[in-house]
């Protein structure tokens, strides 16, 4: 196996922007005209990293750091304002607590029904 073919997450230069407007109905006028005023939040900013096969990683911040943002960009829920992300191989994400996670059993269980939901063999276990 190549070291490219290691590489399963990569983030580079990614920045998410968010435009935050007064209300709803600023927010949709700000789609047809660039004159709606906002305030800009950047969610991640110039993040570079990446995550080899076999690799754990833990993320850490206090709250809105970009930890969230940055697993929503990793599984496709929201995509970079700028930078390159390159995903090798399935994503799925459990963020939400009430979407799919089964607070009764563990974190491995809930990880082994989810896969088995994408549709992998029974077999596969995560590295340990």
């Amino acid at each position: 196996m190549s070291a490219a073919n290691d590489v399963v997450v990569k983030f580079d230069h990614v920045t998410k922007l968010y435009k935050l407007y007064k209300s709803g109905k600023a927010r949709f006028m700000g789609l047809f005209s660039g004159k709606v005023p906002y305030r800009e939040n950047r969610a991640v900013n110039d993040m570079s990293f990446e995550v080899r096969r076999g690799e754990a990683v833990a993320l850490f911040g206090r709250n809105g750091a970009g930890k969230s943002t940055m697993l929503k960009i990793i599984t496709g829920v929201t995509f970079p304002t700028e930078g390159e992300v390159y995903v090798n191989g399935k994503v799925s994400a459990l963020l939400e607590l009430g979407a799919g996670f089964d607070g009764e059993s563990t974190g491995r269980e809930n990880i082994r029904f989810k896969c088995s939901l994408m549709g992998m063999r029974s077999g596969y276990t995560p590295a340990e």
